[in-house]
């Protein structure tokens, strides 16, 4: 039996890509655990996944005269984050959505806002790629800016957006965090920032299970169609939706007689259920509903998890809630969705044809390209970059051992 976690194999001398190779015959379904590990291994790191960031770390690298661009996934949308970012500041701003017949709107209030200060936040550029190379011409007729403009875009990947504006903006790449674990830390963060979370024991325990049945409703995805039978575009729209609900019902109840009823309907109706069109996803969602939000969990004091050995933060402070998520593992346990065991095998399967159709994919674009004779333009281009850059390298590296050797023989213990 072959364990996709070892290196090798005992009983004969493999590379780590030929070790790839037999796990890719022998057993498909663990190939991708296999591609994680080399890869982790050949690049020096703990782990792939990015660390969950917020719109308000990179602010400070944003200027007046370079719109931000931000790249969307399906099911992600970052404008509930930029206007609570705008708020925060203090700053004025307009949010549009990008359609035909818009465009002389856009561009007048583009224009209130680069004399007064104001930020504009235009949404679904890939809507409209035609007059992009208009709005781009516009910004440049409009410089210089107030100092305090801002000019946020939100587009999803679309094969005729415009180079120019591409290449003059900052460009941020905005996804779902994976996991359930980061899920949770992003909304903590957004909640910590906005501070948003309840001071009461009832109402932060509360959040923190509403945290974790969004998180848990977006990371079922991952297993389509054993999760959910279609993508529900689940988003931070909703869960805003959802708390102003929550907060609601639990300034009208009593402790110890909170109206789970209403929620239960709200949610299942119109949150979330609304973007749900298949009666067994209807379901799930009820059962989710159902087995998270009861006194029993909420109010028990610990004395039943939430899921598997999952147990609510004690108390209504931060760092309580902050160390429950922090506990959590990095990949997410099937039984956290009420999923069986094997279900990542099956997900594992999925994923490792799909890496191997796109290896597959870029290896015949690569083969036409050099047919092409491009790719000895392309190498000699490229080469004196890689050069300069292993210089680099070679120069940070050596400073880094002086620097070590001096501490330890120079500077007192």
């Amino acid at each position: 039996m072959i364990d996709p976690n070892q290196k090798s194999i005992n009983h004969c001398v493999l590379s780590e890509f030929q070790f790839i190779l037999i796990v890719q015959l022998l057993r498909p379904d663990r190939l991708h655990t296999t591609l994680v590990n080399f890869a982790l291994e050949a690049l020096g790191l703990q782990f792939l996944m990015p660390t969950s960031f917020q719109l308000n770390e990179i602010f400070p690298e944003t200027t007046s005269s370079e719109p931000i661009l931000i790249i969307t996934s399906p099911g992600t949308d970052p404008s509930k984050e930029i206007i609570s970012m705008a708020e925060s500041k203090n700053r004025i701003i307009q949010e549009m959505v990008v359609g035909p017949g818009q465009e002389a709107e856009i561009l007048k209030n583009l224009s209130e806002a680069s004399n007064k200060g104001q930020w504009i936040l235009l949404k679904n550029l890939h809507l409209l790629t035609s007059w992009l190379p208009t709005l781009e011409k516009n910004l440049q007729n409009l410089l210089p800016h107030h100092k305090n403009f801002r000019l946020w875009l939100t587009t999803e990947e679309h094969s005729n957006f415009s180079i120019v504006l591409l290449s003059s903006c900052i460009k941020i790449t905005y996804e779902a965090p994976p996991g359930i674990k980061r899920n949770l830390e992003r909304t903590y963060a957004d909640w910590v920032l906005n501070d948003k979370l309840e001071k009461s024991n009832l109402g932060s325990r509360s959040m923190f299970v509403l945290a974790w049945t969004h998180a848990t409703l977006q990371e079922r995805r991952t297993y389509i169609p054993q999760g959910w039978t279609s993508f529900y575009e689940f988003n931070d729209t909703d869960l805003s939706v959802a708390i102003a609900i929550l907060k609601a019902i639990l300034s009208k109840g009593e402790s110890s007689n909170v109206y789970w009823e209403y929620l239960y309907g709200l949610y299942e109706i119109a949150v979330y259920g609304g973007r749900i069109n298949n009666v067994y996803d209807l379901r799930v969602l009820s059962s989710y509903l159902r087995t998270f939000f009861t006194p029993d969990i909420i109010m028990s004091n610990n004395k039943k998890p939430l899921i598997s050995n999952v147990m609510l933060p004690r108390s209504s402070n931060v760092q309580d809630h902050l160390d429950v998520i922090k506990q959590l593992p990095n990949n997410d346990k099937p039984e956290y969705f009420g999923l069986p065991k094997n279900v990542n095998r099956i997900w594992e399967r999925v994923s490792s044809i799909n890496t191997i159709e796109q290896v597959k994919f870029l290896n015949q674009n690569l083969t036409n390209f050099d047919r092409n004779g491009s790719m000895k333009k392309y190498s000699l281009i490229i080469s004196p970059l890689l050069k300069l850059w292993k210089k680099l390298n070679q120069v940070l590296a050596f400073i880094v051992k002086i620097l070590v050797l001096f501490y330890k023989t120079v500077l007192p213990t």
